[in-house]
């Protein structure tokens, strides 16, 4: 790299532009630079494009960490529109999107294409009449669904649609086509095109040898022109990989690994060659989790297919042959791979079927994975339980269902639950916010809420980063149990626990950043906890539950209660042990905040990674805390450390109660154990319940059910015999 130019000389178009990180498969991002000069072009050619003028409001939907937000950005600045800004909101349901963009007096949105599919999927004559003043929508970023374009332009005829394609080695978007409105070159019946290059792209369709192939022959599409990125940053043998120099003609290009079609002058995308699938906007090799598989000692053989639910969603279907047990490979496959690539489904054969050829027969497993039983609903299942199953049967697949179903445990994400609160919206006729799925996410969860009149609304509904989260609502004569949070500072953890708990109040104390900051040591964060302790419950006898670092606040909020001379009922600890046994541990670092919030999103793939790219992988659009934004990310992680650095200094008050230990047998080395505990308990007994995970997998759906079976009967005593004879006859 050479310096800038001075004075007033001119910006050469090789001088970087921008940097931005892709998420590969393995959930190692490639950083991307992109000159000046490609997207100088780029900017100009959307004129011709989009036609977007000083009349024009575009809304900017993408967070500025992706290309798209430059599209949004510079289409909209350097042509004279207004640009308008998204809140977090506006992603509540389909109704406040559409309702937000009429107030805002949106005329061009620019959608990822998976979040259009809800939007379209939703569309009725009420949201078109909201979205009448938008004259062009842009789409991009996965395969539209033909389906969803005939019920768009059903309801926009005369609307623009922007079929985009394009990898951000090519600088935001490469071709173009339109399929929706006066001009589209899409029929129904017919595949769906990417269109033509734009300008300053040129588009070609190579064979294995970077040849062309025929016109009407599909092979590798490969970019060329100007619009190309300079290289992947600090990685110069991937970018002599992808970058590439034509045999014929001798021009730089891009091979994009994409397989496509041209046929009458339009460009047609094919699937991957290397079956890559893209699931919540991260590309994911079956190959690369099937490698992670056969690395594990009880798998033989592993094969993983991909399949595509009517709703549109892709997901994953893993078969193995061996004594494995699924729970346990999924265990170790999150401290590999992103959330993305573990599989929603597991099937455990004694031998995988083979073709002809002896290869596995991957067809024989999709068929298979296709036949897999439909559930029986429960019996106990009313109308609306069928209607909530039906919907996330449509989203996920034929998938097993009970009224204990957690969505997110059967292959649910983020994307999956727009999909399906907007799916619920439109069935229910009310407002269903994804935030509520997010809150209850089991059937018997949901269709409580759902049942409770003007429980929620999207407004004034306390978010999931709120000092409260309010888990679940109990009954008659049971027990509240309040949870307080691990290092990550959020009680998300404990929402299973209502599967095991449906008669208890469960909440959920989490981080509270002002409170963290203004502690002077872990003594005075205690003091806060039991503040907001007894403002939930004045008197005891209290109930209370930790994680990790949460053991240890609610190790101090119990001993301090007890000083006090209020009853403690329950002291439970899931794998917790006091300060002095990390005494002997480096100081955590910044870095350590940032991976351990990185863990929520299923992501352990972090050892080697900056400060800065954790930070960035923190805000990608399908990671739960790009809701903060950047300044109260930053907020958050700075809270998250000082709280782990005051834990590190502290000292263990005595507790003489009975102390409940669930213990995590997977233990790293140099991790306490129980024993730790003896010394800050004199005369207290100690109660220790082994569970065959490690420490990160106490939450696991297994360990979770054991956690929740003993607090059954530890609340079911604590509440009276009216309760233990429910409990009883359940």
């Amino acid at each position: 790299m050479q310096p800038a130019p001075a004075g007033d000389e001119p910006v050469p178009d090789w001088l970087p532009a921008y940097l931005l990180y892709t998420s590969g498969s393995t959930g190692r991002p490639n950083g991307v630079l992109t000159g000046r000069g490609a997207l100088g072009q780029f900017v100009a050619s959307t004129r011709d494009l989009y036609r977007i003028g000083p009349g024009d409001r575009v809304l900017q939907f993408a967070p500025l960490h992706f290309d798209a937000s430059f599209e949004e950005i510079f289409a909209a600045l350097c042509h004279g529109a207004t640009l308008v800004l998204r809140d977090d909101a506006m992603l509540d349901s389909v109704d406040t999107f559409t309702a937000e963009v009429e107030r805002r007096g949106i005329t061009v949105l620019d959608l990822p294409t998976a979040y259009w599919h809800v939007l379209a999927h939703a569309l009725d004559a009420h949201h078109a009449r909201r979205l009448e003043r938008v004259r062009l929508t842009i789409i991009g970023g996965e395969a539209a669904l033909p389906e969803r374009i005939r019920r768009w332009h059903a309801h926009l005829p005369d609307q623009v649609l922007l079929n985009t394609y394009g990898p951000t080695e090519a600088t935001i978007i490469a071709t173009v086509a339109c399929v929706g409105g006066p001009q589209a070159v899409w029929q129904e019946g017919e595949p769906v095109p990417i269109g033509t290059p734009r300008a300053g792209v040129d588009a070609c369709i190579v064979d294995e040898r970077a040849y062309p192939v025929a016109v009407g022959r599909t092979g590798e599409l490969v970019l060329c022109g100007d619009g190309l990125a300079l290289a992947y940053a600090g990685n110069p043998a991937l970018t002599a990989e992808r970058f590439v120099t034509l045999p014929r003609g001798g021009q730089r290009a891009y091979r994009t690994g994409d397989l496509a079609t041209l046929r009458d002058g339009r460009l047609y995308f094919d699937g991957r060659i290397d079956h890559e699938v893209k699931i919540s906007g991260v590309r994911i090799d079956p190959r690369e989790i099937e490698d992670a598989l056969l690395r594990e000692p009880d798998v033989r053989e592993a094969a993983v297919v991909a399949s595509r639910s009517g709703a549109g969603t892709v997901t994953l279907a893993a078969f193995v042959a061996g004594p494995a047990e699924p729970a346990a490979l999924r265990m170790q496959l999150a401290q590999r791979l992103p959330a993305a690539a573990i599989p929603d489904r597991w099937h455990v054969l004694e031998r995988l079927p083979r073709n002809a050829n002896g290869k596995i027969d991957r067809n024989a497993l999709q068929r298979a994975d296709a036949r897999r039983d439909d559930a029986t609903d429960d019996p106990r299942a009313g109308a609306l339980e069928r209607q909530v199953m039906a919907v996330w049967r449509n989203v996920l697949g034929d998938v097993a269902l009970t009224p204990d179903a957690n969505f997110f445990d059967i292959g649910g994400k983020s994307l999956q639950a727009m999909q399906a609160s907007a799916r619920l919206a439109a069935e229910l006729g009310r407002d269903v916010p994804v935030s509520m799925l997010f809150r209850h996410p089991t059937i018997a969860m949901l269709t409580a809420a759902l049942r409770t009149p003007l429980a929620y609304r999207p407004r004034t509904e306390r978010n999931a980063f709120a000092a409260h989260l309010a888990i679940q609502s109990g009954s008659g004569a049971a027990r509240r149990l309040i949870c307080i949070h691990p290092a990550d500072g959020l009680a998300w953890s404990y929402l299973r626990l209502a599967a095991y708990l449906p008669d208890a109040t469960i909440d959920g104390l989490q981080l509270s950043v002002d409170d963290t900051r203004d502690a002077a040591d872990f003594d005075a964060l205690v003091r806060t906890y039991v503040r907001r302790v007894r403002a939930l419950q004045p008197d005891g006898p209290y109930h209370l539950l930790g994680w990790s670092l949460g053991g240890a606040l609610a190790h101090g909020v119990a001993a301090a209660l007890a000083r006090d001379g209020d009853a403690v009922g329950t002291l439970a600890l899931m794998d917790s042990y006091p300060s002095s046994a990390w005494t002997a541990q480096p100081m955590p670092a910044c870095a350590d905040a940032l991976r351990i919030l990185l863990t929520v999103n299923g992501d352990f793939d972090t050892a080697d990674l900056s400060d800065t790219v954790l930070r960035q992988r923190l805000l990608r659009a399908n990671s739960p805390f790009a809701a903060l934004g950047g300044a109260g990310l930053d907020a958050f992680v700075a809270a998250t450390l000082r709280q782990m650095r005051l834990f590190r200094d502290a000292s263990t008050p005595r507790y003489d109660g009975e102390l409940l230990l669930f213990n995590a047998t997977r233990k790293r080395q140099g991790i306490p154990t129980p024993e730790s505990w003896h010394a800050h308990r004199p005369s207290g007994t100690l109660t220790c319940h082994a569970l065959d995970c490690s420490h990160d997998g106490m939450s696991d759906p297994e360990p979770m059910a054991a956690i929740g079976a003993v607090l059954t009967e530890r609340l079911a005593a604590a509440a009276g015999p009216d309760l233990q004879s429910r409990n009883s006859n359940r």
